[in-house]
């Protein structure tokens, strides 16, 4: 085992519950979205200094982000988001889904009508938004929401959380070998591009949800590092932008661990070519545990268990197709801000 994935292994045990999340934010922000390519000349170009004014102007009020569809900073989340806005090719300068048709002969008139769109999309009412704690442990980003509902809705929404890097050194044509990127789009931190489902069908004013999302921390600079939290509808094939928040707080937490004489479990068999059997031991009074089966990065793929399970033996199953491929995983139990883990191999 070489010492990066000892590392990896490690920081696994690390998953924070200690922090709460913070509350959702009633305001309405925009999305702006650039899909460029670090290959294109045209990126280089005029749509270089443009990016750089709309951020300026906008950067209060909008998450604006650049996404890579191709080239030295390509990675799949920004490929969907690409084939989600319905272009394909760069540049293209993207509020919310709808493409704005920025030239280089219009964008003086463009730079205006973006930074009115989005000053009048932040005096809306927000249908919902997301309020989000961060918190690094090691080479690890934890990631608490709570989303919140501030009228009644109806449809398919999800949650999203990305990290995104600010002045990324990397070679741009048109700016050299040396150029300074602004807020790339890195990564998400669901096997979905567009997150996890939050509500299918109808929902009320005021209902909350909370999810945690975690992910290993990539060749980034962590002190330029962006969490943002997009809400998406999916209407169709389509993931419609509802509404953002974002923030470069991030804490350095420590997270305790469960002592074995109060709760303890095994996996077994491991490996387990089909399915195997979680079995719990709970020698006290138990508070509201989870059980969460995470993949290596510390990604949740799925929660088997929350609740108060009470004194005695509990025994839970978890199949190979809830991981979706051969492998090794993690099964972790939380109580609080209190972790243990044990790792499952599928064949």
């Amino acid at each position: 085992m070489t010492h990066r994935i000892l590392l990896t292994l490690i920081s696994i045990l690390f998953f924070l519950n200690a922090a709460t999340a913070q509350d959702a934010p009633q305001i309405q922000q925009s999305l702006i979205t650039k899909i460029t390519a670090t290959w294109c000349p045209n990126c280089g170009g005029w749509a270089w200094p443009f990016f750089k004014d709309i951020y300026t102007d906008n950067k209060d009020k909008a998450l604006v982000i650049a996404a890579h569809r191709s080239g030295d900073l390509q990675n799949i989340v920004a490929t969907s988001f690409e084939s989600n806005f319905n272009v394909n090719y760069q540049p293209f300068f993207i509020v919310g889904n709808v493409n704005q048709n920025v030239t280089p002969g219009n964008a003086a008139a463009r730079r205006t009508s973006i930074k009115n769109l989005v000053d009048a999309n932040y005096l809306m009412e927000p249908v919902v938004n997301a309020g989000l704690s961060v918190s690094k442990n090691g080479n690890m980003l934890h990631v608490q929401t709570k989303t919140r509902f501030f009228q009644n809705a109806d449809g398919e929404y999800y949650l999203g959380v990305y990290v995104i890097e600010d002045g990324v050194i990397n070679a741009q044509v048109g700016q050299g070998d040396n150029a300074v990127h602004t807020n790339v789009l890195r990564a998400g931190m669901s096997s979905n591009s567009f997150g996890e489902l939050l509500v299918n069908g109808s929902v009320s004013e005021g209902a909350e949800f909370e999810n945690q999302f975690s992910i290993q921390i990539g060749n980034w600079n962590e002190d330029n590092l962006i969490i943002g939290a997009i809400i998406w509808k999916k209407n169709g094939a389509t993931y419609e932008f509802v509404n953002t928040n974002f923030t470069d707080d991030i804490s350095t937490t420590g997270v305790a661990t469960i002592p074995d004489d109060e709760i303890n479990f095994r996996i077994f068999p491991s490996p387990a070519s089909g399915s195997a059997t979680i079995e719990l031991s709970v020698n006290n009074a138990s508070e509201t545990i989870q059980l969460e089966l995470t993949d290596i990065s510390g990604k949740r793929l799925k929660t088997i268990f929350e609740g108060n399970p009470g004194v005695g033996v509990h025994t839970f199953e978890v199949d190979r197709t809830s991981a979706g491929a051969s492998g090794v995983y993690f099964v972790m139990l939380r109580r609080g801000n209190a972790v243990a883990t044990k790792r499952i191999v599928f064949q």
